[in-house]
């Protein structure tokens, strides 16, 4: 059945790369030409071709600012395309008219919101360079690193004055949260819902947002209570923290502008080390396995992987993939035999991508891919999703009826309104998505194709578990369905927003 499972997962990826279509608009300083974010997929938001997407300065006089003083840059991220294994970026830069020394001045790492469609604004204080420039540039770039997708610009023009008292220098005022939230017991549980399996445990990494810099390793019981077990200098999808961000950006402004050549953005090294969202196994010691970004560039795919101690917190492993040909993984699976199974999308010329499975195995203490070739018709056998009214983000198989299950909101277009979550049935002899339960009333809920547990359907009781973040609140709850007897469990009230690759594991 293991050729099966993974079968599914070819087809949905396949699908994903019909239609990339992300976008970037830049409110302050307004871009060039016209913008509408009045919705999501705007063709304002929609321009190619560095370093302005194609668009040509507009008419003087040019918006007048002050060397060396805090300026606000706004923009909105019009169309999500956040890529699992390789999450892209968005960035602000400046530079004199008709030149490349890019400076940057604000960096945001991509989300994962897990739809498109999500209009989101970004917005930073920057420093203007403390030059005499008559006609410079800002460019807002969004990277997001989607096969078959080309960099998203915008630009604006700027005359800069130079001030004769010289540079400000930014004062910071982040505030360091030193524990987790405590958890209060203000939902009670309906009695016609069976109580959470006390046996059970889910493990993920949390981070606070206002402690980026240090990554636990917890335990989320199924009513929801957080346990940290395990600290390590990590971060989740995170590029630097605020605080370090700003001083990076600092230590590039010093000297002259001519200067900034050699420390521009594309050629730094700024700290970038995080877990990927998204990308998570349990192997047979029961063990967190996950690959993480080293200390390089955003542009370079993570090459490492990191298994954790369940049990300890310890970390058992972290070794550089050998044999890693610059492909980002977006997806790995164990075999429950030290090795694991990847998955990846690799350039074809001009016929569009390949789907490459490869296999991760221990050789004298280091990790090698070896990689299996495009040609899966050797060991995989294809059929296509029937998703016409059914979206999901992740599927679970079951042993016991050798079929797949998941929570689905609905379609994309009902999902993020009027979201109802049904237990899906997905069988991977023919592709055919048929609904099992209905009874999660969409007001309730908010709409979101997040929430999903790895290993997340336990093969002793039959229980899926989900996590729903309910509407008009932080708050979230654990939910398990009974694939069998649709019989249903709900936690407490909890908030796990910063959980990250939350897995299900027995204690």
């Amino acid at each position: 059945m293991v050729g099966l499972r993974f079968s599914v997962f070819v087809c949905v990826l396949l699908e994903v790369l019909q239609d990339v279509r992300c976008h970037l608009c830049m409110m302050s300083p307004v871009q060039r030409g016209d913008m509408d974010i009045s919705k999501g997929g705007s063709d304002t938001c929609f321009r190619h071709g560095a370093p302005c997407g194609g668009t040509e300065p507009g008419s003087t006089p040019f918006e007048s600012v002050v060397g060396g003083k805090q300026y606000f840059v706004k923009w909105q991220q019009n169309f999500n395309h956040y890529t699992v294994g390789y999450p892209g970026y968005m960035d602000i830069a400046i530079a004199p008219v008709d030149s490349d020394d890019w400076q940057l001045l604000a960096f945001a790492p991509d989300e994962y919101v897990y739809a498109q469609d999500n209009q989101q604004n970004y917005s930073s204080f920057v420093v203007i360079p403390n030059i005499n420039c008559p006609h410079c540039v800002v460019r807002a770039r969004y990277n997001s690193h989607k096969p078959g997708e080309d960099i998203f610009y915008q630009c604006a023009d700027l005359e800069i004055k130079k001030s004769e008292y010289g540079d400000d220098e930014p004062t910071y005022n982040i505030v360091r949260q030193k524990h987790y939230h405590e958890f209060t017991n203000t939902l009670k549980v309906a009695s016609s819902m069976s109580a959470p399996d006390s046996d059970l445990v889910m493990r993920g990494f949390a981070y606070s947002p206002f402690d980026d810099d240090t990554l636990y390793i917890v335990k989320v019981n199924m009513n929801g209570e957080v346990t940290p077990f395990g600290k390590f200098s990590f971060k989740v999808n995170f590029g630097v923290d605020s605080k370090q961000r700003l001083e990076n950006v600092q230590r590039k402004r010093k000297g002259s502008y001519k200067k900034a050549k050699s420390r521009r953005f594309e050629d730094s090294t700024v700290d970038r080390m995080f877990i990927l969202d998204s990308v998570a196994t349990v192997n047979e010691n029961n063990n967190l396995v996950t690959l993480y970004h080293p200390d390089v560039s955003m542009d370079i795919p993570a090459n490492w992987i990191v298994e954790f101690d369940s049990q300890t917190g310890q970390m058992v492993h972290n070794t550089e993939i050998k044999g890693f040909l610059g492909e980002p993984i977006s997806a790995i699976i164990s075999n429950n035999d030290g090795t694991y199974i990847t998955f990846s999308m690799q350039k074809n010329g001009t016929a569009g991508y390949n789907f490459v499975v490869g296999q991760l195995y221990m050789d004298n203490g280091n990790f090698t891919l070896h990689l299996q070739g495009t040609d899966t018709s050797k060991f995989l056998a294809q059929v296509e999703l029937q998703v016409e009214q059914f979206a999901f983000m992740n599927m679970h198989y079951y042993a016991k009826t050798g079929k797949f299950y998941a929570l689905s909101p609905g379609m994309f277009f009902m999902a993020k309104y009027r979201p109802y979550w049904q237990l899906i049935e997905i069988n991977p002899m023919n592709g055919t998505v048929t609904p099992l339960w209905l009874n999660m009333r969409y007001y309730l809920w908010k709409g979101t194709f997040g929430g999903s547990v790895f290993h997340g359907l336990d093969q002793k009781s039959g229980m899926l578990y989900h996590v729903l973040p309910m509407l008009e609140t932080e708050a979230d709850v654990i939910i398990g369905v009974n694939v069998n007897t649709k019989n249903v469990t709900v936690s407490q009230i909890t908030n796990i927003k910063y959980v990250y690759n939350l897995a299900l594991t027995r204690n």
